[in-house]
């Protein structure tokens, strides 16, 4: 399955301290959640709760910018993740899916304000 970009990780929520991404750090992959459940935050706010299904990591990704959240497993979590090349590639491929998950990356940033777009209106 490494030949593809797909790999599976396991993450325990008995680790306080683990995340499974940080806030700032580089995007290298993408991650849909098998089992589980996670919750995102940032600057300390908590954000949406992912479970089954769930994807994060496709802001950095898609962007070529660092992790705008950062994830932390709320109970013992399966994940799939996707290598960025191969990310890059599947929605290069998949026009109506590439479209599709813009709309809904559009949708969190506006909706759960992961980005403040005005900042730079300010300074």
């Amino acid at each position: 399955m490494e030949s593809s970009g797909l790999r599976t990780f396991l993450f325990s929520a008995d680790k306080k301290d683990e995340y499974i991404i940080r806030k700032g750090e580089v995007g290298d992959k993408l991650y849909i959640i098998i089992e589980g459940f996670a919750q995102a935050n940032t600057d300390g706010k908590l954000g949406n709760k992912l479970g089954d299904a769930d994807y994060f990591g496709a802001i950095s990704l898609l962007g070529d910018i660092t992790r705008t959240v950062s994830v932390k497993a709320l109970t013992d979590i399966r994940v799939l993740t996707l290598s960025k090349e191969s990310f890059k590639n599947f929605i290069y491929d998949n026009p109506k899916v590439s479209i599709k998950l813009i709309k809904e990356i559009i949708h969190r940033l506006v909706d759960n304000k992961e980005c403040d777009f005005t900042k730079k209106e300010r300074e």
